[in-house]
């Protein structure tokens, strides 16, 4: 059955269910809640949403998007980002309510899309759709930074290469990555720039060993996470207002 697959198709899927493999590690890193496996996590995670964006670009520039990859890419998007979240909540750092808002407002807007599927509209992918996913990816990101910079404070080697041996491996991993997939676009400029940032964080971690408190960062992610989410519930429920409404007409009568 995979012969009659096209190999691009089946690269790019496997890169997407990848993300459910990464996931693992990085939970079970941050649960160890020390330095140098925090830092790890930090690493995998940035490999993870990478991965993310590199499967979009591929089925894009090779014209191979397709139904699977719709249902298929959301699907894990959601499953990743709320195993991440759940680790947030078993270490303390967030409140278990903004597992149910994530959690309710996919299941509705799966709902809502099936709805409208049934009277022949189609729900493309929203704005609100992508900018409650880059909250989630840079909340994700930053109370990771928070915890790595947390525990540096006492457990960060000496050694600035022992430090950074994590990062570098991370950084050739993912410039290894693009070239097997000979990929580049724009973007991915920003996403470079973002990894020099982390490291810079890094850097001052070590050298200051600043005394930042992970909790306090955790919970402005938490509400602003919850409040983006919502509103992307919202805007999906604007879409598909009509069919709503004469679902709930049908209902009444």
């Amino acid at each position: 059955m995979l012969g009659s697959v096209p190999r691009v198709v089946l690269v790019v899927t496997l890169i997407t269910v990848s993300r459910l493999a990464l996931i693992v590690p990085v939970v079970g890193l941050l649960l160890a809640r020390t330095a140098m496996p925090l830092l790890w996590a930090l690493v995998v995670l940035n490999l993870l949403e990478l991965t993310d964006i590199a499967d979009g670009l591929v089925a894009r520039r090779d014209g191979t998007v397709s139904d699977l990859g719709k249902l298929l890419d959301p699907l894990v998007d959601s499953l990743t980002h709320f195993a991440l979240f759940a680790a947030f909540v078993v270490m303390g750092l967030v409140p278990v309510w903004l597992l149910v808002v994530l959690f309710f407002r996919d299941m509705l807007v799966a709902y809502m899309r099936s709805l409208a599927a049934s009277r022949g509209m189609v729900v493309m992918a929203r704005w609100s759709g992508k900018t409650k996913t880059a909250f989630q990816v840079a909340g994700g990101l930053l109370v990771t930074l928070a915890l790595v910079a947390e525990a540096g404070r006492t457990g960060a080697p000496e050694d600035l290469a022992a430090w950074f041996g994590p990062p570098l491996a991370g950084v050739l991993a993912a410039v290894g990555f693009l070239a097997a997939l000979r990929l580049w676009d724009p973007i991915l400029l920003v996403i470079a720039l973002a990894g020099a940032a982390q490291c810079g964080v890094l850097y001052w971690v070590w050298a200051a060993r600043p005394a930042i408190p992970a909790g306090d960062v955790a919970s402005w992610v938490a509400y602003v996470v919850a409040a983006v989410t919502v509103l992307s519930l919202a805007d999906y429920a604007w879409a598909v207002r009509e069919p709503l409404i004469a679902a709930f007409e049908r209902r009444e009568r």
